[in-house]
């Protein structure tokens, strides 16, 4: 849906390729992408690039699967700020759930379209998230009407126009293709009869939309159109009379509520998965208490030749059983420890960035008191005390393997250079704990 509306917009000269970048997932979608002359693509929609498109544009048409949506918005909502517009075309991702995720400052439109918008003949119904105003809409508008029809609608009907306009391009690939196979029976070649069907479709669909329409909406009812074609004893009503005791009419009736309750069904079942997730993540919180001193012994008690036999046999295919069962309850372990451990950093800097506050705000008084307490013996042995803890932690730690003691490592991804990031292991002290600097010196030798 996102290349088809992509080059509709370049088709009706919306905006010209080069003002418009995309973050892709695969290398295949990239190269595609790259073809039709997008300015700027960039690799992982869920990682760094959600951070550059929002960096570059302030547009931004979410156009991924439902189920890879949440992935998508958590990469993004760090980076979204007032002045972006958010449209999102995702079925069933509601405008509630777009906000909790991005922030309740982000102006945020829901959009329907189908997939005629490649050929500018789409047919879109978009509703107005809590702070969108009316020069977005209007842009919206703007946007999808120049591939084709676009109308605003409340976000209660978006269910039905997922039945109606989204899925029913499906429903009239199948009558096309019904009305060809007619054409076959009664004696035409395939070719001709499939060309007759799909223009028969087509013009009929735009003598709806005909000038001499008398009604407010501009269209001419379909029923009115139906009887000037039907005459009396002739072969259309003939052929009228047998659709309607096939029951084809109602077939296309119960084909658009099914596709529209289809629709609610599955916002439903993502939003049950949503508080499921809430549910686990708030019951996980004791057993990681519980769990986080486990993981600690177990990343104690494994030594990295241990680790690198396992990982030998394993590339080799003599991985026996119960050692594959053993490195896997580690594995889990080390899991456990590394997200307790990473929580406890994050609260230890946080209680730090207060501490400091509050020492800032009180330091002249502090230091007043201090000078007049110390004597010149207890700053020396003070001093000494310092010097004999600092030594006694270096015995317990060693240099961190990851960024050779410097505290900062530089790493290529996806053809972007980052220099002078804070190296993950040590968080950018230069040492780490002996344990954790074998384990993970041991992790980075291995090619599994």
């Amino acid at each position: 849906m996102g290349e088809a509306l992509l080059r509709g917009f370049l088709r009706a000269k919306v905006s010209s390729p080069g003002r418009i970048c995309a973050s892709v997932r695969d290398w295949e979608r990239q190269e595609a992408l790259e073809r039709i002359g997008v300015g700027s693509v960039f690799r992982d929609a869920t990682e760094g690039g959600s951070r550059d498109v929002a960096h570059f544009a302030r547009i931004l048409l979410l156009c991924t699967k439902p189920q890879a949506l949440p992935e998508v918005l958590e990469s993004l909502a760090p980076h979204v700020t007032e002045e972006h517009l958010v449209i999102s075309v995702a079925a069933g991702v509601t405008l509630k759930a777009l906000e909790e995720a991005l922030g309740p400052h982000v102006r945020v439109i829901r959009v329907m379209p189908n997939t005629p918008a490649l050929v500018q003949c789409g047919a879109s119904a978009y509703a107005l998230g809590r702070n969108a105003t009316q020069r977005d809409a209007e842009l919206v508008d703007l946007m999808f009407s120049s591939v084709g029809f676009c109308i605003r609608v409340e976000e209660k009907q978006l269910d039905a126009v997922t039945g109606l306009s989204g899925s029913g391009p499906a429903f009239v690939y199948l009558m096309i293709e019904a009305l060809a196979d007619g054409g076959v029976a009664a004696g035409l070649p395939r070719e001709t009869a499939l060309a007759l069907a799909a223009q028969t479709v087509k013009g009929a669909a735009q003598m709806v939309f005909s000038d001499d329409a008398t009604s407010e909406s501009g269209m001419v009812h379909p029923g009115v159109l139906k009887d000037r074609v039907a005459s009396p004893a002739g072969t259309t009503i003939a052929g009228l009379t047998e659709l309607e005791s096939s029951g084809v009419r109602g077939a296309f009736i119960r084909a658009v509520t099914r596709a529209a309750a289809r629709s609610k069904e599955l916002a439903a079942a993502r939003r049950r998965r949503r508080l499921a997730t809430r549910v686990a993540a708030s019951a996980a919180q004791p057993l990681l208490r519980v769990a986080a001193p486990l993981g600690r012994l177990a990343v104690r008690a494994l030594p990295a030749n241990l680790l690198a036999a396992a990982f030998a046999a394993a590339r080799s295919g003599r991985m026996n059983p119960w050692i594959m069962a053993g490195l896997l309850v580690y594995c889990v372990g080390v899991t456990i420890y590394a997200t307790n451990t990473r929580r406890q950093v994050e609260v230890a800097t946080a209680t730090a960035a207060s501490s400091l506050d509050a020492t800032s705000a009180s330091g002249s008084l502090a230091s007043a008191s201090a000078s007049a307490s110390l004597s010149s013996v207890d700053a020396e042995a003070a001093s000494k005390a310092a010097a004999a803890g600092q030594d006694k932690k270096k015995e317990r730690s060693e240099v961190c393997k990851v960024c050779g003691g410097t505290g900062q490592v530089s790493y290529e991804n996806h053809m972007q250079a980052y220099d002078g990031t804070v190296c993950p292991c040590c968080l950018g002290k230069g040492r780490v704990k002996r344990y954790q600097g074998n384990l993970i010196s041991a992790l980075l030798s291995f090619d599994p």
